[in-house]
């Protein structure tokens, strides 16, 4: 704006419609005083009024009318960014909406003339994100390499099932499991895939609590192709720690949970080598009767590399486990885990998180939790969500395991057509 100013002061007569060499007389001037090119200063002058439009307006811009209650928006912007960024919860606009309406009777005497006028209606949330330039945004889990690139891979592992792992159509669902670990944090940002957050910022924060939660623990879901085999394996979790010193509270939390789920520790909160083999070990117990009776069960599992040691395999084939890999970087097509499971029960764990911090909210901020709190209220998250899938998305477990290709299909290929890939209506690995 000091150039632009300065040009209007040389220019006083061009601006009145000087000749045209006039104009460029007094612009070369400046531009050699100011270093800025001649064609810039010549565009700005014919757009002054422009520019000083633009740099006039405030961080409140794009609406014709001003907001009834600009203070309470300000407010608004700065419990949006607390609760998005800092404490890391959903923020929609049902919320928005509401907030809003606590704010304007809490800030405005009922005298006001537009407290009761105010609705905070849907086009208001819609105009108040304009303003303030909020957008809403949704994670993706694209894989870097197309499916299309991967489709070669995913029907050779899906003839590979259905052909040689489940002998066309000998192997019972009963026998088929699959295994995956699913990191999981105190805090959870992630909590629904669709949130609002600032323009510029990622809509999902990276760090939005302290680097040690970053991995507070990693849960092992093993699944069942069975549905009434569901409760056969419980789920593990791998703490983060060495579990040498727990409180008496703790260690009843885990004797209660005993036969629903199992402790494991880990430095880091991995699934690592020495992990595996004893994990391992529970699963051959817990499903030791359908090894009894049918012989074998199938393990499937990603190629992480815990799991594909020869220690590990050696036990499987002495186990009568048989473990089978998924193709590299074909998880999100073809693992049941990947393909709705464990996203819903970290949603439905984070559900509960957002419930308790809503009652608890002064605890979480202003005393925090120890690190066992953390623990205890995770695992004990984790469970209500498990125990809730087991009897209500039942469906959803079973359609897992079928469209990603880990159900028995009928040998003539007439159910070939439940295997299912997005964006690929008419996918048939046999062909």
């Amino acid at each position: 704006m000091d150039t632009v100013a300065s040009v209007e002061q040389e220019l006083p007569c061009a601006l009145a419609a000087a000749s045209r060499k006039a104009l460029l007389r007094a612009t070369k001037k400046v531009a050699k005083e100011s270093g800025e090119k001649v064609a810039n200063l010549l565009s700005w002058v014919e757009k002054r009024e422009k520019i000083k439009k633009a740099c006039s307006k405030a961080f409140r811009s794009g609406d014709a009318r001003p907001p009834l209650f600009p203070k309470c928006e300000d407010q608004l912007y700065l419990d949006f960014l607390h609760r998005r960024e800092i404490v890391g919860l959903r923020v929609g606009g049902k919320w928005l909406q509401v907030r809003m309406l606590e704010l304007v009777h809490r800030m405005h005497p009922p005298s006001h003339s537009n407290v009761d006028k105010f609705k905070a209606t849907d086009g208001w949330c819609s105009k108040w994100k304009k303003r303030y330039r909020v957008r809403s945004k949704a994670r993706t889990k694209k894989q870097a390499t197309p499916v299309a690139e991967r489709l070669g891979a995913i029907k050779e592992f899906h003839k590979f099932l259905q052909e040689v792992v489940f002998e066309s159509g000998q192997v019972l669902p009963r026998q088929i499991y699959y295994m995956d670990q699913i990191p999981y944090a105190h805090t959870q940002p992630q909590a629904h895939r669709r949130s609002l957050n600032s323009i510029g910022r990622s809509c999902f924060l990276k760090v939005p609590f302290k680097s040690a939660d970053k991995r507070f623990c990693s849960i092992q879901m093993t699944t069942c192709a069975d549905l009434d085999e569901l409760h056969r394996v419980p789920l593990a979790f791998i703490l983060r720690g060495q579990g040498l010193q727990l409180g008496e509270d703790e260690t009843a939390l885990w004797s209660a949970l005993e036969g629903q789920a199992r402790i494991f520790y880990q430095t880091k909160a991995w699934a690592d080598g020495d992990f595996m083999m004893m994990w391992l070990e529970t699963f051959a117990f817990d499903v030791r009767d359908i090894i009894e009776e049918d012989g074998f069960v199938i393990l499937g599992m990603d190629g992480h590399g815990a799991q594909m040691t020869r220690r590990f395999q050696e036990r499987c084939d002495e186990l009568n486990i048989i473990p089978v890999y998924t193709p590299p970087n074909c998880t999100d097509v073809v693992a049941p885990v990947d393909a709705g499971c464990g996203a819903t029960l970290k949603m439905l764990a984070n559900m509960l998180y957002e419930a308790d911090y809503e009652q608890k909210h002064k605890i979480y901020e202003d005393e925090g939790l120890k690190a066992k709190e953390k623990r205890m209220q995770a695992a004990m998250r984790v469970m209500a969500a498990w125990n809730v899938m087991k009897e209500d998305y039942r469906y959803l477990i079973l359609q897992s395991f079928i469209k990603t290709g880990w159900f028995p299909l009928a040998p003539d290929g007439s159910q070939d057509h439940f295997v299912k890939i997005k964006d690929f209506p008419g996918y048939n690995f046999r062909n």
